[in-house]
């Protein structure tokens, strides 16, 4: 997180503070809670304006369909929302299972691994922990895998 959006939260805990006399600190806020059904109310609606990783338009229609209600939705959309998982559709089956519209489908052995994510590789650990478990791969040589097939060069 830059300079910039630290500057933007403290000043909007001086305005909190100063305004309703709320007592904010960050350090409390970082030490809150993740599971204020407001906060997720307000993500649902689209209200996503100076919210770090969370603000495009684009991000912001995908948090509307994807509905979150957890902080483990926030972190898999930040995950997902990228070219090559939007391309596959992974995205998109992520929230169609997530809202119940479909049921997950899961791999030969996955489930363990994929059963937060409904079914869908969202992070790149998932990969690691497949070749390790599914393929008997090192830890080494999961990470080295995910290194592979990241690259961009053939």
């Amino acid at each position: 997180m830059g300079i910039k959006e630290l500057s933007k939260i403290k000043a909007t805990i001086d305005i909190c503070n100063d305004k309703y006399n709320a007592n904010l600190t960050f350090q409390g806020i970082t030490q809150s809670g993740l599971d204020d059904p407001k906060v997720y109310q307000l993500l649902k609606e689209g209200h996503t304006q100076n919210i770090f990783q969370f603000s495009s338009v684009g991000m912001t229609k995908f948090l509307m369909s994807m509905k979150p209600n957890k902080i483990e939705d926030l972190i898999a959309a930040n995950a997902m929302y990228r070219p090559a998982t939007l391309d596959s559709g992974s995205a998109d089956k992520y929230v169609t299972c997530k809202l119940g519209d479909a049921a997950p489908v899961y791999l030969w052995g996955t489930y363990n691994i994929l059963k937060e994510t409904y079914g869908q590789m969202v992070f790149q650990e998932d990969l690691a922990q497949i070749s390790r478990e599914i393929g008997g791969f090192s830890l080494g040589e999961g990470v080295k895998l995910v290194k592979l097939i990241s690259k961009k060069s053939r």
